[in-house]
């Protein structure tokens, strides 16, 4: 039965499919329910590493075909799934912070940190440069999230790169994704596109020598670390590894507030059940230590009304969240914390008007300690 009985971390259970994704099954609609349309990820693949069978009939779901060979390691996958059945490993999002916040520390004051593929191959030349397999792994709740953390952060992303690239699709994806980031976080990211615009290039896009300023940081054994996380101070759990993916998610972060100020919390963030997906969680933590940015965030879901449906049990049972439920009435109603707005429930449910789309603005599901 897909309803949870506490609140558990999408990708706790995923299985490792290449070195940056993982697979959850039980979260995937198609394999979780017969009647599930989603191919998302399908059509996203420039490996076409995924695939489903062609027969339709199978009860309970149809099993994905993943080949490892014709992954290219890219995530976007992960962008595109609403319930988080792929999900990125490397790094986690956690991991992606520690892994900045040592490149800004090489950055020197008044500089920015840069975000890039992992074939520009700039991380090796400069401490301030981190690299991932794929921007296109990186969600809008993810950038957001990133945005506020680091208002220096700049993507440098050379104008060719993603057009000599199998994963031809990222560029767009990246594109989509940063600019509503940037509208939620009220905030700019700095795009470069040519060597010479990045701080520690000189205007032909040449690193300087040590003669000149010392900023040729990429070569020692200190820069390997920070963009690597080869750091002894990181954990098992800031390093991405398995114990990072078990961690539950909390709803009501612990948060130093300035003085007059108020922890803020979520209405219907104690108890919650289900499973949260790593990007529903990125953003509500987001909102939860930048409660500015509350007016700016929608959730997308689903609203069901339970007088309409006639097969309310079956609605509930199908959901791979747990987002449906019962309240101590035994009136069903959807979670707007845990729901994404998959649009399984309303495949299944029985009844002209059973299931609707809504959206939740995080303003009103803010809270402060003190409230009842």
């Amino acid at each position: 039965m897909a309803q949870q009985t506490k609140l558990r971390a999408a990708g706790e259970k995923a299985v490792s499919l290449v070195r940056a994704i993982g697979y959850e099954s039980s979260l995937c609609l198609r394999e979780s329910n017969a009647k599930a349309t989603c191919q998302k990820c399908l059509d996203i693949c420039p490996g076409h590493a995924i695939r489903l069978p062609k027969a339709t009939d199978t009860p309970g779901g149809v099993k994905l075909s993943l080949s490892k060979g014709f992954c290219v390691d890219c995530g976007l996958c992960c962008n595109v799934c609403p319930t988080s059945a792929f999900i990125i490993l490397e790094p986690t999002l956690r991991y992606l912070r520690q892994l900045l916040k040592r490149a800004n520390a090489a950055a020197g004051k008044d500089n920015h940190v840069y975000l890039t593929c992992i074939e520009t191959g700039l991380a090796a030349e400069h401490g301030s440069v981190v690299e991932l397999p794929c921007l296109g792994a990186l969600t809008t709740e993810m950038w957001t999230s990133l945005i506020l953390d680091f208002p220096n952060l700049a993507v440098y992303l050379p104008g060719d790169l993603c057009g000599r690239c199998k994963a031809k699709d990222a560029e767009s994806i990246i594109v989509d994704a940063v600019c509503a980031a940037q509208e939620i976080a009220e905030a700019e990211v700095t795009l470069v596109e040519h060597r010479r615009e990045l701080d520690f290039t000189d205007s032909k896009g040449r690193l300087p020598t040590k003669e000149d300023d010392g900023m040729n940081l990429g070569i020692g054994e200190m820069v390997r670390d920070i963009t690597h996380g080869a750091d002894e101070d990181l954990s098992e759990e800031e390093r991405g590894t398995a114990d990072m993916r078990k961690t539950r998610v909390r709803i009501r972060k612990e948060i130093t507030p300035e003085e007059g100020e108020e922890t803020p919390g979520m209405k219907g963030g104690e108890g919650l059940t289900g499973t949260l997906t790593a990007n529903r969680a990125a953003i509500l933590d987001a909102v939860l230590r930048f409660p500015q940015i509350a007016k700016n965030t929608k959730l997308h879901g689903m609203q069901l009304h339970p007088e309409k449906c006639t097969n309310v049990d079956e609605v509930m049972a199908a959901c791979p969240l747990g987002a449906v439920k019962k309240d101590e009435n035994g009136k069903a109603y959807i979670d707007k914390l845990i729901c994404v707005g998959c649009e399984l429930c309303a495949i299944i449910a029985q009844g002209e008007g059973a299931v609707e789309p809504c959206e939740t603005s995080c303003e009103e599901l803010l809270l402060k300690t003190n409230e009842d």
